[in-house]
């Protein structure tokens, strides 16, 4: 993920509400708690049964889905009336 978003050490120090790279912004959309899934992170060995992982159902970008969660099929990711 760090580098998709192209996160480096170079932001380290960085102060965060003063500054020209992060940008905070409301979502487009109210995320419904249906579409919000909580799970176990995955490859740690401490507190291994806390859900501290958090992932929207629509995503597609998901390493590890908990147990019965199905990928989305690529066409809700065009449905303008979603």
């Amino acid at each position: 993920m760090t580098k998709k978003f192209l996160i480096d050490f170079e932001l380290n120090n960085l102060k965060i509400f003063d500054n020209d790279l992060l940008i905070i912004t409301q979502p487009s959309k109210r995320i419904e708690e249906n579409e919000l899934v909580q799970s176990k992170r995955v490859g740690i060995n401490k507190a291994i049964n806390l859900k501290w992982r958090w992932y929207l159902r629509q995503s597609r970008s998901i390493s590890k889905r908990v147990k019965g969660d199905k990928n989305p099929p690529l066409k809700h990711l065009f449905n303008k009336s979603a």
